[in-house]
């Protein structure tokens, strides 16, 4: 007995050695994974944090946009209603440029 006892205690020393070294393995990887979740984490933060910047930026960049396209179809606007103001009196140069040349021809005819 005494041997078959001294063998089984070897036994189940040899294979909870075994059954250790791969409980430390895992272990091993854990923190491995912890660390590389961890980095991971704090690389999201940054991304989010980059990433509200980016949108407020482009928010900004929106606005202007707006306001100078606004300011642009204002000034066409006005060109087109100066443009209009132009032919307008253009015309009344012509009528009255008629009236001065009827004025000055005599009847005659």
């Amino acid at each position: 007995m005494p041997k078959s006892n001294a063998k089984l205690s070897k036994k189940y020393k040899e294979h909870f050695e075994v059954l250790k070294k791969n409980y430390e393995d895992v272990c091993r990887k854990n923190v491995k994974f912890i660390e590389i979740n961890n980095s991971y984490g704090l690389a999201e933060g940054k991304w989010k944090k980059e990433n509200s910047y980016l949108r407020q930026e482009n928010s900004l960049e929106v606005s202007r946009v707006m306001k100078l396209r606004k300011n642009l179809e204002d000034k066409e606007k006005e060109v087109t209603d100066l443009k209009k103001e132009i032919e307008q009196l253009k015309e009344k140069l012509r009528k009255k440029e008629m009236e001065v040349m009827k004025e000055e021809i005599p009847n005659d005819f």
